[in-house]
């Protein structure tokens, strides 16, 4: 028994090349101009260590009760 197709009515646009390569070249030129990462330079990078040094000891991740973990995990 045939299987029939279902029928759409949906039109679709003629193949035009150069509506399709002018709508690539517009999409890839669309990646060159993101604005570019600005460098560093050495002042930048100590000016970060020194704002990284003044904040202190960071916080331990651990609660207390996991202090003797490795006499819990031999029991």
């Amino acid at each position: 028994m045939p299987v029939a197709m279902a029928q759409t009515s949906t039109k679709r646009r003629p193949y035009d090349a150069t509506e399709n390569l002018q709508t690539f070249i517009s999409q890839r030129n669309k990646f060159g101009k993101r604005q570019k990462k600005l460098k560093l330079t050495p002042e930048n990078y100590e000016a970060d260590i020194q704002r990284l040094n003044g904040s202190g000891p960071l916080a331990p991740k651990d609660a207390d009760a996991t202090k003797n973990i490795s006499g819990i995990c031999w029991k």
